[in-house]
């Protein structure tokens, strides 16, 4: 095969390097020739062939080029042109400097402003219940219900780069009645609070209305709990508090955070504190990462932590309720302890994540006391196993040492493409089981009950931001002289943003 190559531009480049060799000459510069002839040579076999009018340019070329070549260069014009680059470079860097300048004090501008933020969430749940006759001596008939378990509005921001703020309030359900008497719905107030960060030794401080700093669990939100409902537990956490609290992480990498503060019970609705005998607890808790590792293709962390609080009630009452982890069930047991001294609890932590497959266990221990006999011990726990059938990770934020939102590999859809094929998306699939327990016997003094349940979950994460969850509850009860069961089949549709 012959392949044909065009070497004219060889042919210039030879022309220009014999003529810049000999510019110091001073003869005059031969007439060029107004055309270059172009070369070709053909490959045939190893061989080059270069047809003989082609051989008789380049020499033609050649012999012209040895002629010395002289340059004039006007140094007036020259320096004019050094001079324009000058003018225009200085006025680039002008320009530059006051675009950083403009920039700069719309950010700074930005900051003194409060930014303002809006989120919400809206849960609605489904629950059914089958029961035994032990249970319905218990309790009563439980009804199959309907409830929008979670309304909420929040509203946040920041403001000087280092004040923050959150107001939240939700339309729950309010089981003590209504004005006209009955169940239905009220405003309560949630998380509401200022804050400032990037404080010297302490990190951030906080005063308002939130949850103490007690529990994985329980700070984790329940935007991003496998399970529609937190453990039986829960029942000895604070919920929200009125206080103030300092907190920070540790280290560079954030591989652990502390957290202390100073907290009182308050009405929800109004946040009015009116009591002279319950006074202002302490609560604390640190948490730590022995092991963390973030990759495209790996995830992994280990969570260890302690959390501890203590509580003064100074001759109040003491009494601790718990649901079967459904939030439309009826209390299932009650420890009542009649003018309590003080509460004091602490709750070990642990969590352990390796890619799709997690385990998360807190164990609870509580110490009343009573004002006339020694401490009242009660305990509580869970240990609970997720999975993820779609690849997915449960994600940890660490600057709260806490689980935050879970993200789809795909979002769920169905549409059809360009050439009318159906693509879908299946979103995420979880599968989760957990077992938790609470015994509030203190024999022979106090007989509160225990209790045991046995959890089963599958969530579909559409998006994100959106999740249908499917609960399965078994609950076991020893209350009231009564070995009682109940099964509950729970479904919740939960969107935020």
């Amino acid at each position: 095969m012959r392949i044909r190559v065009q070497l004219s531009l060889f042919i210039g480049l030879v022309v220009a390097s014999s003529q810049f060799t000999q510019i110091a000459t001073a003869n005059p510069r031969p007439p060029m020739p107004t055309r270059l002839p172009v070369l070709k040579y053909v490959v045939q076999q190893d061989d080059i062939v270069i047809p003989e009018p082609v051989v008789a340019d380049i020499n033609e070329v050649t012999e012209n080029a040895s002629a010395p070549i002289k340059l004039e260069v006007d140094p007036i014009a020259s320096s004019e042109y050094i001079q324009q680059l000058d003018e225009q470079i200085q006025s680039l860097q002008a320009d530059i400097a006051e675009i950083k300048e403009n920039a700069a004090a719309a950010k700074l501008k930005a900051a003194c402003r409060p930014s303002v933020n809006v989120h919400g969430r809206v849960y609605f749940d489904w629950a059914f219940f089958d029961q035994d006759a032990a249970s319905i001596a218990q309790v009563g008939r439980e009804l199959n219900a309907f409830e929008p378990r979670e309304m909420r509005l929040e509203l946040d921001g920041k403001s000087f780069d280092v004040f923050e703020w959150k107001f939240k309030f939700d339309i729950a359900r309010n089981d003590a009645g209504t004005s006209a008497g009955g169940k239905g719905l009220n405003v309560v107030l949630k998380d509401t609070y200022v804050g400032m960060k990037d404080l010297p030794l302490v990190g951030h401080v906080r005063f308002g209305y939130y949850k103490a700093p007690f529990s994985l669990e329980q700070l984790t939100s329940s935007k991003y709990n496998p399970f529609m409902e937190r453990s039986l537990g829960s029942a000895f956490t604070t919920g929200r508090m009125l206080g103030v609290m300092i907190y920070d992480t540790i280290g560079h990498d954030e591989r652990g955070t502390w957290a202390l503060a100073g907290m009182t019970r308050v009405d929800s609705n109004s946040l009015r504190y009116e009591n002279d005998r319950q006074g202002t607890g302490i609560f604390g808790r640190l948490t730590c990462l022995p092991y963390y590792h973030d990759t495209p293709c790996d995830y992994g962390l280990v969570h260890l932590g302690i959390s501890a609080g203590w509580e003064p009630f100074n001759g109040e009452d003491l009494e601790i309720t718990q649901r079967p982890e459904n939030h439309v069930a009826e209390d299932i047991m009650e420890v009542l302890i009649e003018d309590a001294s003080h509460f004091n609890r602490i709750v070990y932590e642990f969590a352990w994540v390796a890619g799709p497959f997690s385990i998360q266990s807190e164990y609870y221990q509580g110490f009343a006391k009573p004002a006339f006999r020694d401490y009242a011990d009660f305990n509580g726990g869970y240990i609970f196993a997720s999975y993820f059938l779609t690849g997915e990770h449960r994600v940890y934020k660490k600057s709260g040492g806490k689980f935050d939102m879970v993200r789809p590999h795909e979002n769920v859809f169905c549409v059809r493409d360009c050439n009318g094929c159906v693509r879908k998306g299946c979103g995420a699939w979880e599968l989760a089981y957990r077992f938790s327990w609470l015994d509030g016997n203190d024999l022979p003094i106090y007989s509160g009950g225990n209790t045991t349940d046995h959890t089963f979950g599958v969530n579909w994460y559409l998006t994100p931001y959106m999740r249908v969850m499917f609960n399965y509850i078994n609950a076991d009860t020893r209350w009231k002289g009564l070995d009682a069961n109940q099964n509950i089949f729970a479904a919740r549709f939960q969107y935020f943003w």
